[in-house]
């Protein structure tokens, strides 16, 4: 089970001791839980969760125990590459008041302090409050369903990129297909566990589960190898979207139908989320699943339609 840290804490921890009643009333599982951070398991996001395992007794060897923690890398290795160009010069729009206002603040006082917020990776919680936001040096704030647009990336001049949360979520982006809209992609990725820690969970759940031996498992964030193969993924998208999903979306080739690039320029779908130079942040975009209103006239039935209404009717006696 997974949820918000603040569970531990709410009404008093009444809510905790509730599930772990209702848990323990079940009387065929040994639990165990704790808070775990995103940050703390091989991932540069700042990600507080409450984490709860509960292994059957009949298969329990007693040798569970919660992952360790393990040494953050930079969060560059997560990034697309910097565009120093882009790194002085992006901001957010006029449009994004709240957003705008709060980068500005965060980069005068980094310089003040005597810090390069244009080559140091300085992440914003850009769209939060102004009396309540935060920024963090080389590491993501907590990336939730209402920062599905991405933190602020000072060195970047940009948002974050959707594969880039992707990535700071311990998810592959290049073996993953999208079909929904950017916003709709932004919401799910804040509302997913952290695949880092899960797989690190699972490389003490299973050997204590009896489910596997312990040498048929390996921790690849403590050894470096899952780091390696995401930071490889650097410069590549998502998969390409199926015909099943085209048709699904009304996207594709056909009567009727809308092609790719007005799809992805309508928020329907998202093929790839990379921030052209000078356009740092996308305009809002429409929400997906198929367009229920009926089309818009062409230019010639609008005329057709104008002749009609100006000729002169009969009247009907």
């Amino acid at each position: 089970m997974e949820n918000v840290a603040g569970l531990v804490q709410a009404n008093g921890g009444e809510y905790l001791q509730s599930i772990l009643k209702e848990l323990a009333s079940l009387k065929v599982y040994n639990i165990t839980h704790q808070i775990l951070n995103t940050s703390e398991n091989g991932v540069p996001h700042n990600r507080r969760r409450w984490y709860c395992v509960g292994i059957h007794k009949d298969h329990d060897d007693g040798s569970f125990a919660f992952p360790t923690p393990i040494a953050r890398p930079s969060i560059d290795k997560f990034l697309e590459p910097r565009k120093a160009k882009l790194a002085r010069s992006g901001l957010p729009p006029k449009s994004a008041g709240t957003a705008l206002k709060n980068v500005k603040i965060t980069l005068r006082t980094l310089k003040r302090e005597g810090s390069d917020p244009f080559k140091e990776p300085v992440i914003i919680d850009c769209d939060s409050s102004t009396y309540r936001y935060k920024s963090m040096h080389d590491m993501s704030p907590c990336i939730t369903v209402a920062r599905g647009k991405g933190h602020w990336v000072t060195n970047r001049g940009r948002r974050l990129m959707k594969e880039e949360i992707m990535r700071l979520q311990g998810m592959n982006p290049t073996t993953f297909k999208v079909a929904v809209s950017a916003g709709q992609l932004g919401r799910q990725l804040g509302n997913t566990m952290s695949v880092n820690v899960l797989e690190r969970l699972l490389f003490k759940v299973l050997p204590a589960a009896k489910l596997v031996k312990k040498s048929e498992v390996e921790d690849r964030w403590a050894n470096g190898k899952a780091l390696r193969a995401l930071a490889a993924t650097r410069g590549r998208g998502f998969m390409g979207m199926g015909s099943k999903a085209r048709k699904f979306l009304n996207v594709g080739v056909g009567r009727g139908r809308i092609g790719i690039k007005q799809a992805k320029k309508q928020g329907r779908i998202v093929l790839q989320t990379r921030a052209r130079e000078g356009s740092p942040e996308r305009k809002p975009q429409r929400r997906a699943g198929l367009d229920m209103s009926p089309p818009r006239p062409t230019s010639s039935q609008k005329r057709r339609a104008g002749s009609v209404a100006s000729s002169p009717t009969k009247r009907v006696r």
